[in-house]
């Protein structure tokens, strides 16, 4: 029966099959479709999408990535993100524990079957640029642009956009701002939006969008905000996204993750050659460890931690071969600096 199946199917549909999320076909009944996708575990199957989602995330541009994870409907039959798409899409994470969910996003035609996230915060909304509700690809254009700003690029990049050479970004100047970054419509040489068709040069945007609102909310001087400002406001997006994160595994809202999800959250950035073998590890992890209660304090010190680590190089990432005691080595230093 098996193989008859087999003959009789295309490769795509017996992929669907075997991972257990496409539709029956007319080559078998639903009964044999149900049956062949529990050849997998679910676990595998998580563990399947996750490495798929990290090399799309990686290696894919943006418009296909916009794609995968836009998770509502419209009905012109094109796809609009949400605010928590937005951190899904440059944010690898397993699926929580106890979670029945296998994927985070999902290709067109496909069932979504990721876990639902949390509670968007007050500046991933304002990527809504025209406060419509949804993020359309031009505005997810610019989340990424600037969520993937270096903090070497950013002292070019904000002397780029201050024309007047005053040292501050006013109101203008922002709005240009996101204006180039929307028409131009690229992040790298891949990120030209033609593979699915979706365009940035023609966005309509209001005069003022609503991230310039949150930017310059609080902000007194007519002139603008200074370069140590800009890197503040970009420093709360990357802020923003990390208590996402936290809030993904946090599902019942507790206030606290179990020591099995905090180790997820630890390996979910390693090399994905490398992935299995950290997996096996937090299986493996005793109770005591595995049920601990982590808060997001605690979480949000690691990733500042970890972030320290790179910048230092001490240590290349978070996962190299190096022993405890240097590692711990490492950890002193950068937390007295």
């Amino acid at each position: 029966k098996l193989a008859s199946g087999w003959k009789r199917c295309t490769c795509t549909a017996a992929s669907s099959w075997i991972l257990g999320n496409g539709p029956s076909t007319d080559c078998t009944s639903e009964k044999n479709t149900q049956w062949f996708g529990k050849i997998l575990s679910d676990e595998y199957r998580r563990q399947l999408y996750f490495n798929y989602e990290k090399r799309i995330r990686k290696n894919s541009p943006p418009d296909k990535v916009y794609a995968y994870f836009a998770s509502v409907a419209c009905e012109d039959g094109s796809h609009r993100m949400t605010f928590a798409d937005l951190a899904r899409s440059v944010l690898p994470v397993f699926q929580p524990t106890g979670s029945r969910g296998i994927k985070s996003g999902a290709l067109p035609g496909e069932p979504v079957q990721g876990t639902p996230w949390c509670d968007t915060t007050d500046l991933l909304a304002t990527f809504d640029l025209d406060e419509d509700g949804l993020v359309s690809y031009p505005e997810y254009v610019v989340f990424l642009a600037l969520y993937r700003m270096q903090r070497k690029e950013c002292e070019a990049f904000f002397r780029t956009f201050d024309t007047d050479g005053d040292g501050k970004l006013s109101q203008d100047e922002f709005e240009r701002m996101i204006e180039t970054i929307t028409a131009t419509g690229k992040l790298d040489k891949k990120g030209y939006g033609l593979r699915t068709g979706m365009k940035t040069k023609d966005a309509k945007r209001p005069p003022q969008t609503a991230l310039t609102k949150y930017v310059y909310r609080e902000e007194e001087d007519p002139a603008g905000i200074s370069l140590e400002q800009f890197k503040l406001f970009l420093q709360s997006l990357h802020d923003d996204i990390t208590w996402a994160e936290f809030s993904h595994y946090d599902v019942e809202g507790k206030g606290w993750i179990c020591g099995q999800d905090f180790a997820k959250a630890m390996i979910a950035g390693a090399d994905i050659t490398s992935i299995s073998k950290y997996l096996h590890r937090v299986h493996e992890m005793p109770p005591h460890l595995r049920e601990a209660r982590v808060n997001f304090e605690q979480f949000y010190s690691f990733r500042v931690l970890q972030e320290k680590l790179r910048e230092s190089e001490q240590v290349s990432g978070m996962f190299a071969n190096c022993s405890i005691e240097e590692f711990r080595k490492s950890t002193r230093a950068c937390t007295l600096e």
